[in-house]
C-alpha cells in the first residue's frame, strides 16, 4: 500500500461517462490527501489512509451489481420533448456536475436518466466555498457545451441547477462588480449559457452533492436520485423548486464573513508564513536586502521611538534575514523532523535525514551532527546547515556561490557550499544551476540542433535533365594572352548542376559583367534546354563577400537579366543566408571541379581556349562519375552515371570503330523508328535503374539518437554566430519570426539585433541562451496523433452505442 500503487490501481477503473463518479471521487480525494502529507512514492500509507484505501478496494467488487440501460429513451416512442438538466455543486473536497435527460411522450409519460458526470478534487490552495461552487458551475457549463457538440441533431432545452444563491447571483448579475477570479469565470459561463436558464434547487435534492463528498458502491447502486435525478424532475414544471430571492446585502455579509474567517486562520500561526514570495527574486543579495528592510520595519513598529533602528543596513541585519529564510525553508521541507527535535525526540528511521543525525542549534536551525567535533574550525564547518535541494532559496544560495567564484565549475562551487551548508544531491543541483546560468551559457551553449530535413521534391522526382538546376560560381582562374605572357585577365567558372540526374554543365566567363553572365546563361540554355527552376546561394551573402562576388550580385539583380528570366518563365530561388549546406547538392560538385582542376593545371597557365578545353574535359569526367555502387562482378551492369541521361553512354569510353571502308546505305524510315524506340527503351531502362538504385540510396541518413532537438520560438534570445570572431563578440539577437519546413520543424529564423537590423539565419547558427524542453521528433508526433485519433474513434463508438 503505497502512493504509487494507489495511483496505479485507481487509474484502472474505466469510467469515461462518469457514471460511477461518486465512487471514484473517493480515490481522488484520498490520493490528494497523500499528496498533502508529502509521502514518497514507495512509502507506506499512514494507518488512517490505509484503512480508507482498503475499504475502497473492497467495495470495487460491488460495482458488478450496477446495471445501466444502454438506451436513454428506455423504450419510449412518440417523443415530443427532450430536455437537458445539469446540476452543479461543490464541497471543500471536490466539485463537479452531472447531466440528466428528461423525455416526454405524447401519452404524457416522462422518463429521466443520467447522461454523464464530471468531478474534480478541490485545489490544494484553499478556496472559499462560493468560489468552489463557481468552479462547479464552470464544469457544468463545459459539460453543456460538450453535449451540444456530441448530439448536434437532438434539439433540447436545457436548465442549469445550483443550490448556491451566491453563485446564482454572480451569474445573473453584472460581472464588473466582482474580483478577477469571479469575473473571468462568470464571463465564461455567460458566454456558454443563458443566465435566465440558471435556477436554484434545494441542497437535499441536488444529485451533484453525491459526487462532491463520495458514496459507497452499495449506496450508489441503490441511489434513485443519482440514476434518475431528483423526484420532482418527472413532475410538471410548475411543481419544480422556485427561485429564492437573493439580496446583495446578504451576499456582501457572507463574503465578508468568509474573509474574516480566512484572516483569522492565517493569524493563528504567523511564524510559518513567508513575508515575501521568494520565487520572485533571482538574486540572493537582493532577497536578503529586502527581507532585512522588512524585518527592521516590523521591529521598529513594535518598538518605541528611541529604540528604533535607523541608517543603513548592517551585517547583523543581513545575517538575521538569511537566518529567517533558512528556518523558513527548513520548516517547509523538514516539518516532521523539526517538530520531533523541538520535543527532544529523535527523527524517524524512515526520514531522509536519519543518516545525518540532525539537531537544532540555539537559533533553532537544523544542522548535521557529523564526526568533526574535535576539529579546530568554525562551528559552521563542523556542523553545516541542512537545506533541501528543491527550494528556490537553496538555488539562490548555490547561484550566489557560483557568482562569487566568478562562474567557476561544479567542483569549486561545491567546495564553497560545503563550508556552510549540507544539501542532499548537491552535485545535481549545482550542475543544474551552472547549466542555467546565463553568463555561463553564453560561453558553453551549443548551436541549435534540428533533425535531418526530408529531401525536396525537386531532388527525388523524375524530371528531364537540368529542369531543376543549381548554379554557383568558382574561380577566379588566371589566363595568359596569345603571346604567352601573363596579364591581369581573370576568368570565372559558372557551374550548372541538375538536381535529379546530378549532371553538371561548366561555362567559362571572361568577366563578371551582366552581359558576360547572361551570355554564359544563354549558352547553357541553348545546350541543355530551358530550366523551370534555378537555385543558388542567397544574394545577401554576396554583400559581405569579395569584390568579385559583389559584381555577380549586380549581375543577378540587373534589369536585363531579370527580364530574361521572366520571358522564359524561369523561377530563381535563393537559399537562406549563411547556410551553404542548404545547397549541398551543387556545393559538393564545385569541390569536385576544383579538385580536378587543381590536379590537372597545377602551377601551369593556359590561354582562354586551352582553359575552355580543359574545362570541357573536366565536365565530361564529372558527368561520367558513378552514381551507384560499382560492382566487382563481371556480369553486373556498368554503374549508372549522369552521362547516361544526357547522351546514353559514358563520356570517357571510346566509341565503337567500324573497320570496313564500305559506305553504309542510308537508314530507312523503319530503321530510324526502330533506333528511336531503342534509344527510348534505353533511356527508360536508365530511369528504372535510377529509381531502384540511386533513389533508394538517398533514403538512408545518419541519425544521432543522443542529440536533443530544440525548436526555436518567436521571442527567444539567442547568440548569433559570427565566423572568425571570438564568442564574446557575438551579437545577442531576438527571434522575430520562424521559417518552418514541410515537416513542421523550424529550419531558419528571422532575427533582429539591438540596432534594429534584421537577418535571416539557419538555426545551426543560433545559440539558445535559455533552456527549452526538447521538441518531439516526427515519429513521436505521428505516433501521438495516431493514438489521439484512435481515442476519438473509441469515444465516437461509445457515444453511438450509448445513443
Amino acid at each position: 500500500d503505497t502512493k504509487r500503487y494507489v495511483l496505479q490501481a485507481a487509474s484502472r477503473v474505466f469510467d469515461p461517462m462518469g457514471l460511477i463518479t461518486p465512487f471514484t471521487i473517493r480515490a481522488k480525494i484520498l490520493f490528494q490527501s497523500l499528496w498533502r502529507l508529502k509521502l514518497k512514492w514507495d512509502e507506506e500509507l499512514p494507518e488512517r489512509q490505509r484503512g480508507d484505501w482498503e475499504e475502497w478496494c473492497t467495495e470495487l467488487f460491488q460495482l458488478y451489481g450496477i446495471l445501466v440501460p444502454r438506451h436513454l429513451k428506455n423504450g419510449l416512442t412518440e417523443v415530443i420533448e427532450t430536455q437537458l438538466h445539469i446540476f452543479v455543486d461543490a464541497s471543500t473536497q471536490a466539485y463537479g456536475a452531472c447531466a440528466y435527460i428528461r423525455i416526454k411522450t405524447q401519452r404524457g409519460e416522462v422518463s429521466t436518466a443520467l447522461v454523464t458526470a464530471k468531478s474534480r478534487v478541490a485545489p490544494i490552495k484553499t478556496l472559499t466555498l462560493p468560489r468552489l461552487e463557481l468552479m462547479g458551475a464552470i464544469v457544468g457549463t463545459r459539460l453543456l457545451d460538450y453535449l451540444r457538440k456530441t448530439y448536434p441533431d437532438i434539439p433540447f432545452r436545457y436548465t442549469m441547477w445550483t443550490d448556491s444563491t451566491v453563485v446564482l447571483s454572480w451569474i445573473q448579475g453584472s460581472v464588473e462588480r466582482w474580483k478577477p477570479f469571479v469575473k473571468h469565470r462568470v464571463l465564461e459561463i455567460q458566454s456558454q449559457s443563458v443566465s435566465e436558464n440558471w435556477r436554484h434547487c434545494p441542497g437535499n435534492s441536488n444529485p451533484a452533492d453525491l459526487l462532491t463528498r463520495g458514496e459507497s458502491a452499495a449506496t450508489l447502486r441503490d441511489s434513485s436520485m443519482w440514476w434518475k435525478g431528483p423526484s420532482w424532475l418527472v413532475q410538471d414544471p410548475v411543481e419544480w423548486p422556485k427561485d429564492l430571492p437573493t439580496s446583495d446585502t446578504h451576499l456582501e455579509l457572507k463574503s465578508n464573513e468568509l474573509c474574516i474567517t480566512k484572516v483569522y486562520l492565517q493569524t493563528t500561526s504567523p511564524e510559518v508564513m513567508a513575508i515575501l514570495d521568494v520565487t520572485k527574486y533571482s538574486s540572493l543579495s537582493r532577497l536578503l536586502q529586502v527581507t532585512a528592510w522588512v524585518i527592521r520595519f516590523v521591529s521598529n513598529c513594535r518598538s518605541e521611538n528611541r529604540e528604533r533602528k535607523k541608517g543603513h543596513l548592517k551585517a547583523a541585519d543581513y545575517a538575521a534575514a538569511e537566518q529567517y529564510w533558512i528556518k523558513q525553508v527548513q520548516n517547509e521541507a523538514f516539518e516532521r523532523e523539526v517538530s520531533l527535535l523541538t520535543r527532544d525526540h529523535q527523527v524517524e528511521k524512515s526520514s531522509p535525514l536519519a543518516d545525518l543525525q540532525p539537531f537544532l542549534d540555539e537559533h533553532r536551525i537544523l544542522r548535521v551532527t557529523g564526526r568533526l567535533h574535535e576539529l579546530h574550525a568554525p562551528s559552521a564547518v563542523k556542523h553545516p546547515i541542512i537545506l533541501p535541494n528543491d527550494k528556490h532559496f537553496t538555488e539562490l544560495i548555490v547561484l550566489n556561490a557560483h557568482n562569487q567564484l566568478l562562474h567557476e565549475g561544479v567542483t569549486s562551487t561545491m567546495t564553497v557550499l560545503r563550508q556552510r551548508f549540507w544539501i542532499p544531491r548537491a552535485r545535481q543541483l549545482t550542475k543544474k544551476i551552472i547549466r542555467t546560468c546565463r553568463k555561463c551559457r553564453r560561453f558553453t551553449t551549443k548551436p541549435t540542433q534540428v533533425q535531418f530535413a526530408p529531401l525536396p521534391a525537386e531532388r527525388i522526382n523524375e524530371t528531364k535533365p537540368f529542369e531543376v538546376t543549381g548554379v554557383d560560381f568558382a574561380g577566379p582562374l588566371y589566363a595568359k594572352n596569345q603571346n604567352g605572357k601573363m596579364n591581369d585577365a581573370k576568368t570565372y567558372i559558372v557551374l550548372f548542376t541538375c538536381a535529379t540526374t546530378r549532371a553538371v554543365h561548366l561555362e567559362l566567363s571572361t568577366n563578371l559583367s551582366t552581359d558576360a553572365f547572361l551570355l554564359a546563361f544563354r549558352r547553357f540554355i541553348s545546350r541543355r534546354g530551358v530550366p523551370s527552376t534555378i537555385f543558388s546561394d542567397n544574394a545577401k551573402t554576396f554583400k559581405k563577400a569579395s569584390n568579385d562576388l559583389r559584381k555577380i550580385l549586380k549581375s543577378l539583380n540587373h534589369p536585363d537579366f531579370t527580364s530574361y528570366l521572366a520571358q522564359h518563365r524561369i523561377r530563381w530561388k535563393f537559399i537562406v543566408e549563411r547556410a551553404p549546406w542548404w545547397g549541398g547538392w551543387w556545393e559538393r560538385l564545385v569541390r569536385s571541379v576544383k579538385t580536378t582542376l587543381r590536379k590537372v593545371l597545377g602551377r601551369s597557365s593556359l590561354v582562354f581556349e586551352e582553359l575552355s578545353t580543359v574545362l570541357s574535359e573536366v565536365e565530361a569526367i564529372i558527368n561520367s562519375r558513378p552514381l551507384t555502387y560499382v560492382s566487382s562482378e563481371v556480369d553486373e551492369p556498368a554503374p549508372l552515371c549522369p552521362a547516361h541521361f544526357l547522351v546514353g553512354q559514358n563520356l570517357t569510353v571510346l566509341p565503337e570503330m567500324n573497320c570496313t571502308d564500305e559506305i553504309l546505305p542510308p537508314l530507312t524510315q523503319r530503321q530510324a523508328n526502330q533506333k528511336l524506340r531503342y534509344r527510348q527503351q534505353l533511356l527508360d531502362h536508365f530511369w528504372t535503374r535510377w529509381r531502384k538504385e540511386y533513389i533508394l540510396e538517398l533514403r538512408s541518413a545518419h541519425h544521432y539518437p543522443n542529440i536533443k532537438y530544440t525548436n526555436l520560438d518567436v521571442g527567444d534570445v539567442v547568440l548569433l554566430e559570427e565566423k572568425n570572431c571570438p564568442r564574446y563578440f557575438w551579437k545577442l539577437v531576438k527571434v522575430t519570426d520562424t521559417v518552418k519546413g514541410k515537416d513542421g520543424l523550424v529550419r531558419a529564423c528571422i532575427v533582429r539585433d539591438q540596432h534594429g537590423n534584421v537577418f535571416q539565419r539557419p538555426v545551426q547558427k543560433l545559440y539558445l541562451l535559455e533552456i527549452h524542453h526538447a521538441s518531439p521528433s516526427r515519429e513521436d508526433v505521428e505516433n501521438r496523433e495516431g493514438r489521439s485519433g484512435k481515442r476519438q474513434q473509441d469515444n465516437e463508438r461509445r457515444r453511438r452505442c450509448r445513443r
